[in-house]
């Protein structure tokens, strides 16, 4: 299994936040997903990007 680690971006209150999740899956759209229901979970809201993403190990 593969690990990721996702940076999503949420703006709040007119700031920048940025949340790290880190995934394990065997492809990156399956860790993609548990990890965007996560960023949601942490931010509370849904309004949130993708800023980038990056294999842990290979």
């Amino acid at each position: 299994m593969k690990s990721y680690s996702f940076i999503f971006l949420c703006k709040q209150s007119g700031k920048d936040i940025r949340k790290i999740v880190n995934t394990q899956g065997e492809c990156v759209g399956y860790a993609l997903e548990l990890a965007a229901k996560e960023a949601v979970s942490k931010f509370g809201t849904k309004d949130i990007y993708l800023e980038s993403f990056s294999l842990i190990n290979f």
